[in-house]
């Protein structure tokens, strides 16, 4: 509602400064629109406005992130199929790239080496891509925070998914890894844990992950890491 006041307020006093421009502009000097004590009141009121308008904005912004994690919420409680459907991998793999922020993508190189002939597994794609989604967005935080550490540009920041399937054992995996600042010794023990968190997030990320691939999917998500070395998450899922 401020919002939308505001913009009528300063509609009004661009109107008024308008006429009065295009009048001297014209020497038209019997219809310049000089009222003093209204145009003081809009000027007070544009002051007002000007002060006001960034917490307006500010607040905005943080409804529309709260709406959006309300959002991811519902979807997580509600997640589609309550059936696996048979899906292959490449396939879920290049929708879940598409979801990441564009502004990482731009930033960070993000290569794929899928393994082919695709071989599709029963999944609940939903939650599937959420547990990846989550995973690559640790990677994208790991590199910002390793490449503005170390005062250099994201050039050369790189996340690298691969897949590959073992006929033999009724498999399929896929290793994510990335060269951002990697986990540090004494934490390693404490990711997977509720809340646990080193950035301002809810801690929620690779709980998740484990939990639809461990519970939902009977696969298992191992995380390898150095310290400014970089991350590789394995993830193994069965076939059947």
């Amino acid at each position: 509602k401020f919002l939308r006041d505001a913009q009528h307020e300063v509609d009004t006093l661009f109107k008024n400064w308008g006429q009065m421009i295009h009048a001297l502009r014209n020497r038209d000097w019997n219809n310049i629109p000089i009222d003093k004590v209204q145009t003081e009141n809009l000027l007070d009121e544009f002051r007002e406005i000007s002060a006001e308008l960034p917490h307006a904005i500010s607040d905005s912004l943080m409804g529309i992130k709260e709406i959006s994690k309300l959002t991811e919420l519902l979807e997580f409680l509600h997640p589609g199929p309550k059936q696996k459907v048979l899906l292959d991998i490449p396939s879920l793999i290049d929708n879940t790239i598409i979801l990441l922020p564009s502004k990482a993508k731009s930033r960070i190189k993000i290569r794929t080496t899928l393994s082919e002939p695709a071989t599709p597994i029963y999944c609940y794609p939903f939650l599937l891509k959420h547990a990846i989604r989550e995973i690559l967005l640790n990677s994208i935080d790991a590199i910002s925070e390793h490449w503005a550490n170390a005062n250099k540009t994201e050039q050369g920041a790189a996340i690298e998914i691969s897949t590959s399937a073992d006929t033999n054992d009724h498999y399929v995996e896929i290793h994510i890894s990335d060269n951002g600042s990697g986990i540090p010794e004494n934490i390693k023990e404490k990711i997977f844990e509720p809340y646990f968190t080193t950035r301002k997030k809810r801690g929620l990320g690779l709980t998740i992950a484990q939990w639809v691939i461990e519970q939902k999917h009977m696969g298992s998500l191992l995380i390898e890491s150095k310290n400014s070395r970089g991350t590789m998450a394995k993830i193994r899922l069965p076939l059947s």
